[in-house]
């Protein structure tokens, strides 16, 4: 009876041992294509921008400006730019609307005839950056990585914002040296 038992046990820690031995370690990479999950949320640090608060309709609506997005979740490229759009949220989530759009949702809305404002602006690119004022009109369409400052000064013209120089607030510069690749 003893035996037994110990032969189930050790059969146990056995096969405990093999799962563990073939599990692979977890790791989230930002400079590959590999899928690692909502880059909003482990990229940026924020995964409040997905699903998005207002489409371009309701912003305009609002009388606000909206940034249109194109991304996806397995791009390099996207995951170096989330930061970037997080950061734009921060200084800018009550003065406009960002609406992140997967580049995978385009073609399916297009084979089901089901194109919506925030899908005709795509050029194909992943990241897009496409920035219309409250009227609707495009005042910036930029396809790949955008840094912080070229997006602050679109949207301080936008909304008619004088610059502001403050040496306290400074935009995180994307090729410094930080603590998990993206935030510091």
């Amino acid at each position: 009876m003893v035996a037994s038992i110990w032969r189930g046990v050790m059969g146990l820690v056995v096969m405990l041992g093999l799962m563990g031995g073939l599990a692979q370690p977890v790791s989230a990479t930002l400079t590959d294509d590999r899928y690692d999950g909502n880059i909003f949320a482990l990229y940026g640090g924020n995964g409040s921008l997905v699903p998005p608060r207002l489409s371009i309709d309701q912003s305009r609506a609002l009388d606000r400006p909206s940034v249109v997005v194109y991304y996806l979740d397995d791009s390099a490229d996207c995951k170096r730019f989330s930061p970037v759009l997080n950061e734009v949220q921060a200084f800018y989530s009550r003065k406009i609307s960002i609406v992140p759009v997967p580049a995978d949702l385009v073609a399916f809305a297009k084979e089901s005839g089901k194109m919506t404002e925030e899908l005709r602006f795509y050029r194909g690119v992943v990241p897009q950056t496409v920035v219309l004022n409250t009227a609707g009109e495009v005042v910036f369409d930029r396809a790949g990585l955008v840094s912080f400052g070229e997006l602050d000064t679109v949207f301080q013209e936008t909304l008619g914002l004088s610059p502001v120089v403050n040496p306290k607030i400074k935009p995180r510069d994307p090729n410094a040296r930080q603590i998990n690749e993206i935030n510091p």
